[in-house]
């Protein structure tokens, strides 16, 4: 609970990145379960309407979601700041629309590239256009896509593009 609860400032600051003047405003992150307070194996994140304090998961869109679990992941990394070197990130832009992805970019990665090595993996072309000028200075690999059903999916050399811009 006390890691949680450090974390909660900069998570609250990584979520206003990604959803500015929303309506709903990330307030709080607890442990726990609502049924079963011991039940420790379960986070709970609430949102603030007015005056009203809400749960996440049944009034948020899968984007929302998305983002309140990227808030807390990079402000986990962020308080473990010199115990962690490498961050793999699977598929962020996930249910995210293109205004989230750019804010993502901007507010999240960006940031964070100078205190980690980052692998983000994602399957949206258009997404890893849009983060090659952030990872200008990387080495950045491309799969092949397969053009038919039939076609195999390997991971030698010939089936992938290395992108180097050193």
């Amino acid at each position: 609970l006390a890691v949680v609860k450090r974390v909660e400032p900069r998570m609250k600051s990584y979520y206003s990145g990604l959803y500015v003047d929303d309506r709903l405003t990330f307030e709080s992150v607890t442990t726990g379960h609502a049924a079963n307070p011991n039940f420790r194996g379960e986070l709970n994140a609430y949102m603030r309407a007015g005056v009203e304090l809400i749960p996440a998961a049944p009034f948020s869109n899968a984007g929302r979601l998305r983002a309140v679990a990227l808030s807390f992941m990079f402000a986990v990394a962020e308080e473990s700041s010199g115990t962690l070197a490498l961050m793999l990130i699977d598929d962020p832009a996930l249910s995210l629309d293109d205004e989230h992805k750019a804010r993502l970019l901007d507010q999240l990665v960006t940031p964070m590239l100078a205190r980690y090595q980052l692998v983000l993996a994602t399957h949206y072309e258009s997404f890893y256009k849009q983060a090659e000028s952030v990872f200008a200075n990387a080495t950045r690999l491309q799969l092949v896509p397969r053009r038919t059903v039939a076609d195999a999916v390997g991971f030698a050399h010939r089936n992938l593009v290395i992108h180097r811009d050193l």
